[in-house]
């Protein structure tokens, strides 16, 4: 609304200051604004590619010395940071040679240009009212033009930022706004877009919170963009194949735990060592699922050891998030490691024994969604009742435990067997869990 304002309180100062000026004046600077955008246009579209090409290299080149070498690896980065320099460089360049061209052309019109159209237009006839018609018309393209130029880049940013329910700026033209900053190396990604689908990212992500039941769709977004699938991928990939090795990536380097802890950590790398932007594109949606599942549970709590197994505990969570992971075909292997990690990481907690050697080698896939969410509810019942167990006055740790209780473990324990994702196996570890409850004194 304020814009429309401008423009008409701009537009009418002009037109009317200039109905008793010449006709053919306003024609010409009408020309003149055409060429001054034009030339500007040109001169900064050939500045900006360059320039934009040489700087993304230099970034990446400097983030790769404060950070690590390994980063000048990432090829989908330094085209990134291309893109975002090109974007301003354009824009800045636009508005300067815009200036400059705007003032030459200016001076040469009141020196030389008004006279020779001045002269011009005294030969010749016009109907007064299509001299007054002309000017306004004249001025008010003359107008709309230069607001055209000048709020395109602001009003594109506004307008792909701001909420539905929020006015948008007018007289905002994508397809100009696209050709300016478009890369000469890169022209199938039109900048309006990348900019609209990854405030659409961003927004998502902000509006992930404990009170919403529902998390937004992230995904879809996400895979129209070019950029953010592209580069998240090549940077998790790689920093997954450093983590893998023992090795540091963005300053940043995270020592492989031993037992279980280290086959869960191993097997999450080894989702992110396959990203690419296809796979990453449909993962995110997962990520943020699991985010919002452990942000309602309590994050700061699960960090936790009491808190970690209270929620393994909760046969909601534990349903929740095994679907979550069956969902998505690259986060589905994880479950069984999840139910190994889930049990061995409680009985090591109340002093039991399981081995660490288990691996299935089911197909989650294959399986129902049922079977998985019957395989969360056994996993969380036998924590469950072994944590209540513990409870009281820590028996098991103590190896102080009722009958009573050693069969009420027991049965628990034995309806691993009709576990669907250790398969064959699942025999083997009630046996030794069943085994390793026996051992205990009462």
């Amino acid at each position: 609304m304020i814009v429309w304002i401008i423009f008409f309180i701009i537009a009418g100062i002009l037109i009317c200051s200039r109905l008793s000026k010449s006709f053919g004046r306003s024609y010409t600077s009408l020309g003149l604004n055409i060429a001054s955008c034009l030339i500007s246009f040109g001169l900064a579209r050939i500045c900006a590619n360059s320039m934009a090409i040489k700087g993304g290299k230099e970034i990446l080149q400097f983030l790769g010395n404060e950070y690590g070498a390994d980063l000048v690896e990432i090829a989908s980065l330094e085209e990134f940071f291309a893109f975002l320099g090109n974007i301003a460089i354009s824009i800045v360049m636009f508005y300067i040679f815009y200036l400059i061209i705007s003032i030459i052309l200016t001076i040469l019109k009141h020196l030389f240009i008004y006279k020779k159209v001045d002269d011009l237009q005294d030969k010749q006839e016009t109907n007064v009212i299509l001299k007054k018609l002309g000017i306004v018309v004249s001025n008010l393209i003359s107008v709309g033009l230069t607001f055209i130029v000048l709020i395109t880049p602001f009003g594109i940013a506004y307008n792909c930022i701001a909420e539905k329910t929020t006015s948008k700026v007018p007289f905002v033209s994508e397809s100009y706004f696209d050709k300016l900053t478009q890369m000469s190396n890169n022209k199938d990604v039109q900048t309006s877009e990348e900019i609209k689908w990854t405030s659409a990212v961003i927004k998502s992500i902000i509006d992930v919170n404990a009170e919403k039941k529902t998390v937004p769709n992230i995904s879809i977004p996400f895979s129209k963009t070019h950029f953010l699938p592209t580069v998240i991928a090549d940077v998790g990939s790689t920093a997954a194949k450093h983590w893998k090795n023992g090795e540091e990536f963005l300053g940043y380097q995270y020592d492989i735990p031993s037992g279980r802890e280290g086959k869960l950590y191993l097997d999450v790398l080894d989702v992110f060592e396959n990203w690419n932007k296809e796979a990453v594109s449909q993962d995110v949606q997962t990520i943020m699922e699991l985010y919002k599942l452990l942000l309602d549970y309590g994050i700061d709590e699960i960090q936790e050891d009491d808190g970690l197994l209270d929620a393994l505990s909760n046969e909601n969570f534990m349903e929740n998030l095994f679907v979550i992971l069956y969902s998505n075909n690259d986060f589905a292997k994880l479950i069984p490691i999840t139910v190994e990690y889930g049990l061995g990481t409680t009985f090591d907690y109340v002093g039991l024994e399981l081995d660490e050697n288990y691996s299935s080698n089911i197909d989650v896939t294959s399986l129902s969604e049922e079977d998985v969410r019957r395989e969360a509810r056994i996993v969380s019942g036998i924590i469950k009742t072994t944590l209540e167990i513990y409870e009281t006055n820590q028996k098991i740790q103590n190896k102080e435990i009722t009958i009573e209780d050693v069969q009420r473990l027991a049965e628990e324990v034995s309806k691993l067997k009709d576990s669907k994702v250790f398969g064959d196996i699942a025999n083997e570890i009630v046996l030794q869990l069943t085994n390793s409850i026996s051992a205990l004194e009462f």
